[in-house]
């Protein structure tokens, strides 16, 4: 009976464990022709309309934490839709970018109060030449209770974007991380 018992703990604390695993899919495609190495991307991020700040936050901050460590600079802009005033092109210059990264949501999947899946097409674009130089579409879907984990989801689909602009060799120079999403190593 006891051995029963501890066999069914050690089940429900896996599956528990498991329920903080967030559910991303990305398919990307970069220009094989583009071979420049892009230092100062501006991204214009959507995220944070379908997530609220306890997800967008520590997304843009591990976001921001890897590129650096690649040697690229991020620049985070939002902006509202119903918003009169966009001032991002003029940020843009500001921060010098020679690249810009567009994230925005295409569709997804909302209860009453809370966005459970999203998918998003994000691209990079070359400042100078206008040409999109990598594109993927990305499915995050939002996993465990309500609020469990969620920051760590949010790290997880960060590392799973930053891994796929690396494999693509848009971010160069610096080696993938353990894919948290599914809690195993990437080669």
């Amino acid at each position: 009976m006891f051995c029963n018992f501890r066999n069914l703990a050690v089940i429900a604390i896996c599956l528990s464990l498991s329920a903080c695993a967030a559910t991303i899919k990305i398919d990307s495609q970069k220009d094989v022709n583009y071979s420049k190495t892009l230092k100062r991307i501006f991204v214009l991020n959507d995220v944070a309309a379908d997530f609220d700040q306890d997800f967008n936050t520590p997304f843009e901050t591990k976001m921001n934490d890897i590129a650096n460590s690649c040697q690229v600079q991020l620049m985070f802009y939002h902006s509202s839709a119903l918003s009169l005033q966009d001032n991002s092109l003029e940020e843009m210059k500001t921060f010098g970018a020679d690249g810009v990264m567009i994230i925005k949501h295409e569709y997804g999947t909302k209860s009453a109060t809370l966005t459970w899946e999203a998918t998003y097409d994000a691209r990079v674009v070359d400042a100078d030449s206008k040409k999109v130089i990598w594109r993927a579409k990305t499915t995050f879907k939002r996993t465990g209770t309500l609020y469990q984990a969620l920051n760590k989801q949010a790290e997880a689909f960060a590392i799973r974007i930053t891994n796929k602009l690396k494999e693509d060799k848009v971010f160069v120079g610096c080696p993938l991380i353990a894919d948290q999403a599914e809690g195993a190593a990437k080669p």
